[in-house]
């Protein structure tokens, strides 16, 4: 009996500790999806900021997340301010504003994605010369910055 007791108790401690851990490694998961979630949301409200301004010729725009302080479990609001008219959500800009601001966020996405890939890749040796060999993103006209 007391060594039934003993293996039970074992059991029961490494399922303990397995439970704690994994809670651990949630955590971290966590903390580090917060941080590159609030990093890219930071990136592409820059972008989609700029691209608005562009597109309409002025006015401003921002994406705000709402409900919630966790980034995580939060909503987007996607707030618009036209030239000449009020700041407001994009529901309730006419059709032709309410596509303008769509292609804005649209193309700050992909110059968000363009720039990660930036920081991931490198030039590659072309092989058969010392001269580098340009990578796609770099060919890209909306990507001025240098690696």
């Amino acid at each position: 009996m007391a060594k039934q007791l003993e293996g039970l108790t074992k059991e029961r401690d490494d399922v303990v500790h397995a439970i704690a851990k994994l809670r651990g490694g949630i955590q971290s998961l966590n903390r580090e999806g917060r941080q590159r979630l609030l990093d890219a949301f930071g990136t592409v409200n820059e972008n989609f900021g700029q691209l608005f301004t562009t597109l309409f010729g002025g006015g401003k725009a921002e994406l705000q997340l709402i409900e919630s302080e966790d980034p995580l479990e939060a909503g987007l609001e996607i707030m618009a301010h036209p030239p000449g008219k009020k700041p407001t959500v994009l529901s309730l800009l006419s059709g032709g504003e309410q596509t303008l601001t769509a292609l804005s966020l649209i193309f700050a996405v992909f110059l968000t994605a363009i720039s990660w890939k930036r920081c991931w890749s490198a030039p590659k040796r072309a092989s058969s010369s010392s001269r580098t060999t340009l990578s796609p993103w770099r060919a890209c006209i909306a990507c001025s910055a240098s690696p």
